[in-house]
């Protein structure tokens, strides 16, 4: 009884660990992430213990947070369509292959970052490493998936779409891939471009990194005070051995009829001149200690400038751009190895979701307009990014529209769930056993 308890654990847990929960699995985590990208970044950065920014600083970062959130939102819906019921189980195994290599991609990222001293400073080392490993998990649990459902791999001689979705598909891939370019290798010269003199305008971390600077201004500030203090002090000895000096002039004055005293006064007043020039001679060393401190503060204010600055390690901003970058180019490169191995359903499939992603798009860059008018940044070059963005979404769906395909809802029949694709000539094609119980869809 207990080997047979045993087996059926074994095979319950087979059933649930597939290659499609596997991408179910991915598609929510993508979800959640972009979710709070897009509509929660405050919540976010409290959750990764980041350093607060404030200003404009806070509007810059949040509009490159919202662009990441949409690239992550364009993966997880790619993973959520090719996990349906209805897609080859050759299909998800090289979403999965996808998915891990993308996983994969941020851990190395982040690992680079760490080594080369790039990372922003304004994400806590712990917080990065504990991403780098959430990343690796994630990451192997999309490699097993993908060894689960065969270790498929994409066909280099086929990585174009297939079927009437094939050009709004590579019309989309034509543009999205001039943004993965200048996101990923022009951060900073694409921000500069959109919003000219933005980036260098910006403040810092409003937490640690000014809390430090002030810091350390407040301590050279007291150390300025003591030198004034010894610069006074030395006028003070000055004046001191200059009214000792004029004292001992009117005690010569004076006393001119004792021989003694006559004869001792010279060599007193060889005393006081020799400490005289003892006196100045310590305090003319003083400017050389001004000369340090002053060299001491310029080197902590460069040390401490603020990190929304373009030197140094990367800026939060910066970071976000290159992340987003990087996510189009996964996004381009897993849609091409999806439909090396899929049908023309599979591309149609891929054009909803890119669809779906485009108008999103739009949305976020509504909302971006808005700040960006609110905040009275100058966005010269918004038009013609909003009309390359319209004319890209509107020819991407109407084509979609009028591709005589129509994805219908599972329907229960012997051997499970199955979702039926209508063709234009009206013949349903199945998806897995039991086509022969499908029923015609009008």
């Amino acid at each position: 009884d207990t080997s047979r308890d045993d087996v059926d654990d074994t095979e319950n847990l087979r059933k649930l660990y597939t290659t499609r929960n596997v991408l179910k699995t991915v598609h929510i985590l993508c979800l959640m992430v972009g979710m709070v990208f897009c509509f929660f970044p405050h919540l976010l950065l409290k959750v990764l213990h980041a350093d607060e920014f404030s200003g404009e600083a806070t509007t810059a970062l949040y509009l490159a947070m919202g662009l990441l959130g949409n690239q992550i939102f364009a993966i997880s819906s790619i993973w959520g369509d090719i996990a349906r019921d209805g897609v080859s189980v050759r299909v998800q195994s090289v979403g999965a292959l996808c998915a891990a290599i993308n996983f994969s991609t941020i851990a190395l990222s982040n690992i680079y970052l760490m080594a080369v001293g790039k990372m922003p400073l304004a994400i806590p080392r712990e917080t990065v490493v504990t991403i780098t490993g959430v990343a690796l998990v994630a990451g192997g649990l999309c490699l097993a998936g993908w060894v689960i459902g065969g270790s498929v791999l994409p066909n280099r001689r086929a990585l174009v779409p297939k079927g009437k979705a094939k050009w709004p598909l590579l019309i989309g891939i034509a543009s999205l891939s001039a943004c993965a370019i200048a996101c990923s290798f022009y951060p900073r010269q694409l921000a500069e471009l959109i919003n000219p003199g933005v980036l260098d305008s910006l403040p810092g971390a409003t937490t640690a990194t000014l809390g430090a600077k002030h810091g350390v201004k407040d301590f050279f500030e007291n150390v300025q005070g003591a030198a004034a203090s010894s610069f006074g002090g030395k006028k003070g000895v000055k004046d001191a051995v200059e009214g000792m000096q004029g004292a001992a002039a009117n005690s010569l004055g004076s006393k001119k009829g004792v021989k003694d005293v006559m004869d001792n006064l010279p060599s007193a007043s060889t005393a006081l001149h020799g400490a005289k020039k003892s006196v100045k001679d310590a305090y003319d060393n003083l400017p050389s200690a001004s000369t340090t401190f002053h060299g001491a503060k310029k080197g902590a204010d460069e040390l401490l400038a603020p990190i929304g600055k373009l030197s140094g390690p990367v800026p939060m901003i910066v970071m976000m751009i290159l992340l987003a970058g990087r996510a189009m180019g996964l996004i381009i490169l897993g849609t091409l190895a999806i439909c090396s191995v899929g049908d023309e359903e599979v591309s149609y499939r891929l054009l909803r979701c890119w669809c779906l992603s485009c108008a999103f798009s739009l949305g976020m860059l509504a909302k971006d307009n808005v700040l960006m008018s609110a905040t009275g940044w100058l966005s010269p070059r918004y038009n013609l990014l909003f009309a390359i963005h319209f004319v890209v979404t509107f020819c991407m769906v109407d084509a979609m529209a009028a591709i005589p395909f129509k994805l219908v809802h599972p329907k229960t029949v012997s051997g499970g769930r199955k979702d039926t694709v209508s063709s234009e000539h009206g013949t349903p094609e199945k998806q897995g056993a039991g086509a022969a119980k499908a029923k015609k869809v009008k």
